[in-house]
């Protein structure tokens, strides 16, 4: 008869090296699909994520204080050991201001998260707790992961975007930020047909529907976006630059500026309800 070969799930093990007394969070993104984030469980120095399907994560173990994060490729039940050792502790000082009038952004929550190859961690975190910006924008995030991180800001309304910024800041060093935040501009938003990649926080496209506007004039996934009607969005990141797609009514000229590799292109379209 036929034999049935079992494949055990696939996962990742291996050591954390050089945390404090607080033991980090462990986490496996999957860097394909929508998928969701996978917990892992810390037994001491030791973690495991297990039952992952085969392809990309960024598998991160982070504190609100210190972490390290890592991409990794993963097979059919293979079990990848890895070692994730703390980066140690900066400080950073992030400013937040709103894109289009540079006037500070008071109450925006803000913490910090790993990144690696370009890819964000995650971490847990509470919206009530976190730093807040002051009157002046200004948000001091002192202790925080040091390495190459990403602050993120989290505004009370959703007709904001999630203003975040990516830096490197030295073990014991100390660091500035300035992130941009865009308003709604549109009481009817309108659908760009793409979207970005969730994974990072340059405006990079991850898929643009079939059949609308932005596919019919020639905008591809991968498509890195600079500019939109012609203003830079090189302060911005994937959200910033979603707002203001969105805040196009229906019927109006959407005029996209991509890097692609290494040429740059202009493509118009419609935005659509």
């Amino acid at each position: 008869g036929a034999v049935i070969k079992l494949l055990r799930p696939a996962g990742i093990e291996g050591k954390l090296v050089g945390f404090g007394a607080t033991p980090p969070v462990v986490y496996a993104v999957p860097l394909f699909g929508g998928g969701r984030w996978i917990s892992g469980t810390v037994d001491g120095a030791t973690f495991r994520v297990r039952g992952l399907s085969p392809g990309r994560y960024m598998v991160s173990a982070q504190t609100t204080f210190e972490g390290d994060g890592k991409v990794v490729q993963i097979t059919s039940g293979e079990i990848v050991q890895l070692t994730l050792t703390s980066r140690g502790r900066a400080a950073i000082e992030a400013t937040i201001l709103d894109f289009k009038t540079s006037a500070p952004i008071a109450n925006a929550a803000c913490h910090v998260v790993i990144a690696s190859e370009g890819v964000l961690g995650v971490t847990n975190w509470d919206f009530a707790s976190a730093t807040k910006s002051a009157a002046n924008g200004r948000a001091l995030l002192d202790p925080c992961p040091a390495g190459a991180v990403t602050v993120e800001c989290a505004l009370s309304t959703q007709k904001w975007s999630q203003p975040s910024a990516d830096l490197t800041v030295e073990a014991g060093g100390r660091a500035a930020v300035t992130l941009y935040g865009v308003e709604l501009a549109s009481e009817n938003p309108s659908d760009p047909g793409l979207e970005f990649d969730r994974h990072r926080t340059a405006p990079v496209i991850a898929r643009v529907t079939p059949g609308g506007n932005a596919a019919k004039a020639g905008v591809l996934p991968g498509d890195l976006v600079i500019s939109v009607d012609g203003v830079s969005v090189a302060k911005l990141n994937a959200s910033g630059v979603d707002i203001l797609l969105r805040s196009h009514d229906g019927g109006d000229d959407i005029v996209l500026g991509v890097q692609r590799g290494t040429a740059t292109k202009t493509f118009t379209f419609f935005a659509t309800q």
